[in-house]
């Protein structure tokens, strides 16, 4: 036991006060006339008894009340088992969760505020000449230094909502970096956050006495929320004049079905399309929104739901291109094949574009969707690096051999060979029936609505076998009864290589004529305008790409949204601009991405992640569970923090029973006085 102000214990010696007055006041006698004195020897003796105890225990009563009210000043305490290492400088981090499921509200107000507060509080309970840090889910470069208690609190005011969210691993490894050259027995760790299980990742943070975790929780007061979790569109590209359907996922993270809400489309400002919808509690709905683009070109679009407080997630951002046309280019080796343009010559919304090997401008393949390697019996390097580019950055390639691989397939095998396919440098001569169409692969499956029993498939007299077994990142789209693949389609960067086994000629197939033939054609086409990147996530992804509107390939990007304009890096290579963004962005919305001439190179649709969504949080038990040995829960209990916290540092204290303590013996005296003698 010790005493915080033992300087008061010297008032002590008012006990003696009491003492005296029962010395002198209650041993003074009064005379009492009584008719029969044979009695009165009899009721003096019961009377002395009982009033000697009576004074006894109102001496009693008295004395342990003004010890206990002396106690109660000098404010006596059960010292903390660490007591003895607080000498000196302490070392002192705070987290302050700054992330956006901080701006629900407590019994209390918005928890961000209430988080400050906390954190103001804190550094109170310490010296002006102790080293404070400052760490928000932003990382900030000047929260990674040490200052006074003064600048602390200065910091604490420029704290603001920022839809970065950082695991807790990570804000506890930064705050050891901090503290790790103050002294080892004085650092302390503060996290003040509402838990959100997105973040609070507790059980990745290891035991470590030198720097001990005080976890203190902010209660929100709703845990409930509806957002817009993402969008996709049902077809592959967008046509003008066309109807077309966006699928839009709502998710309801509370704990109560949600009826009566409706979602909206806007594209270029304008409102497009309006649903109504319901969702089940702690479940998610998928909403289809129809519109009909009016041209070509590139689009702007917004979602948005109503729901409050929560409200950062209510809107969601993406652009989208219609394509007026896909471009087809033919490659060929002395003459263009009659099967091709006659299958693309039905729709003008599919453009072809004929070239000769020898007389290919490479440049114009970025211009193409889809380029078509029809007979070639020689594949150069220099064709075979640029269609290789050309699919990792997104486009599709279809190669069928020549007719004269049936003498020699070893050139048309060594090209295939140099993407991983197993092509074999031999013929395969039969006289059987394509025995299966991959049906559930992503090219063929929307060709059917459903599959028939008995389909009609192409013969074949020869081909060149792509493996009999599934290789990675590849699937078979027609397979032979003994297991050798025919057509197979690799998915390799960002594009897909289409590989037929089978040369367009009717020596070896009549598949040129076959059903089957335009569902390829057409689909491998069309494959080539899926929209890729309909939006970003601030805090997630870092970089997009784009493909040059223009002959020019400027160095310098603006990134542009109404007052908002940021510079980020910019690299070209290889027909790509990558524009690092970064972190530079932290407000979501739809950017426009422009060239030191104003033209315009891309858009860019940014959102703030979803991850915050989940309105789950770890509190009271679920919180001490995923704790150890040196993270704990500090207990408010309702008081300031200041007073918390030196509580803990000091120890146990006593003065408040002490004042009880000094109420109760101070009643039990005015009974006695007023009670005893009835």
């Amino acid at each position: 036991m010790k005493f915080l102000y033992p300087e008061f214990l010297w008032a002590l010696s008012a006990i003696s006060i009491p003492v005296i007055i029962h010395l002198f006041n209650f041993r003074r006698y009064k005379l009492v006339y009584f008719s029969n004195l044979r009695f009165l020897k009899n009721l003096q003796e019961q009377t002395q008894s009982q009033q000697k105890l009576k004074h006894l225990l109102i001496l009693a009563a008295r004395i342990l009340a003004i010890s206990f009210l002396v106690l109660a000043f000098a404010q006596p305490y059960l010292p903390a088992a660490n007591q003895s290492k607080q000498a000196g400088q302490n070392g002192v981090s705070i987290f302050i969760d700054n992330s956006f499921s901080m701006t629900n509200q407590s019994a209390d107000g918005e928890l961000i505020e209430l988080a400050k507060n906390k954190a103001r509080e804190i550094a109170g309970a310490y010296k002006e000449s102790d080293l404070f840090q400052l760490l928000t889910n932003d990382f900030e470069g000047r929260h990674q230094r040490l200052v006074n208690r003064t600048d602390f609190l200065k910091l604490i005011d420029e704290v603001k909502v920022s839809p970065v969210s950082k695991k807790l691993s990570e804000v506890v490894a930064r705050q050891k970096q901090a503290l790790s050259k103050t002294p080892e027995h004085n650092r302390q760790l503060f996290l003040l956050s509402d838990f959100q299980q997105s973040q609070a990742d507790l059980i990745n943070i290891p035991a470590d006495t030198a720097y001990p975790v005080n976890l203190i929780p902010l209660t929100p007061a709703v845990t409930s929320n509806l957002y817009l979790d993402s969008c996709w569109f049902k077809t592959p590209f967008v046509q003008p004049k066309a109807a077309t359907e966006l699928m839009v996922r709502i998710r309801n993270s509370g704990e109560e079905d949600i009826t009566g809400n409706t979602v909206t489309l806007k594209i270029n400002g304008i409102q497009k399309a309006l649903s109504g919808f319901e969702v089940k509690a702690g479940s998610f709905t998928d909403v289809p929104l129809t519109f009909t683009p009016e041209a070509a070109g590139d689009n702007k679009a917004e979602l948005s739901i109503q729901d409050n407080p929560v409200i950062f997630d209510d809107h969601l951002f993406f652009h989208f291109e219609v394509f007026d046309h896909i471009s087809v280019w033919q490659i060929y080796e002395n003459s263009p094949g009659m099967y091709l343009p006659a299958v693309y010559a039905a729709d003008p919304f599919f453009k072809v574009n004929s070239s000769s090997a020898t007389r290919l401008n490479y440049g114009e393949l970025s211009k193409a969707g889809l380029v078509i390697s029809d007979g070639l019996t020689t594949y150069s390097s220099g064709l075979q690096l640029e269609l290789d580019k050309f699919i990792q950055n997104g486009g599709s390639v279809l190669i069928f051999p020549s007719p004269s691989a049936a003498t020699q397939p070893q050139s048309f095998a060594s090209f295939v060979q140099s993407f991983s396919i197993p092509a074999a440098a031999q013929i395969t001569r039969t006289n059987e029936k394509i025995h299966q169409i991959n049906t559930r692969s992503d090219l063929l499956k929307p060709v059917f609505e459903k599959v028939p029993e008995n389909m009609d498939l192409p013969s074949v007299s020869m081909y060149i076998s792509l493996g009999a077994t599934r290789i990675k990142n590849s699937t078979p789209l027609l397979t032979m009864r003994n297991g050798d693949i025919v057509l197979s389609d690799l998915k390799r960067g960002k594009g897909h290589l289409y590989v037929s086994g089978i040369a367009l000629d009717k020596s070896w197939s009549n598949l040129p004529e076959s059903w089957i033939m335009p569902a390829i054609c057409l689909r491998t086409a069309l494959s080539s305008c899926t929209q890729q990147n309909l939006y970003a996530r601030i805090g997630v992804d870092r970089m997009a790409e784009y493909a040059p509107k223009g002959e020019e390939k400027e160095n310098v990007y603006k990134l542009k949204n109404g007052t908002v304009e940021v510079i980020p890096e910019a690299v070209v290579s290889n027909n790509r601009i990558r524009i690092y963004f970064n972190e530079l962005i932290q407000e979501a919305g739809n950017y426009t991405l422009t060239g030191e001439s104003g033209t315009t190179a891309g858009l860019l649709s940014l959102n703030f992640n979803r991850n915050e969504s989940v309105m789950q949080f770890l509190q009271g038990n679920n919180l001490n569970t995923y704790g150890n040995s040196t993270i704990k829960v500090l207990n408010q209990g309702g008081r300031n923090m200041a007073t918390a916290l030196g509580e803990q540092q000091r120890g146990t204290p006593f003065w408040k029973l002490c004042i009880v303590l000094v109420l109760v013996f101070l009643l039990i005296e005015i009974l006695l006085l007023k009670f005893y003698k009835k």
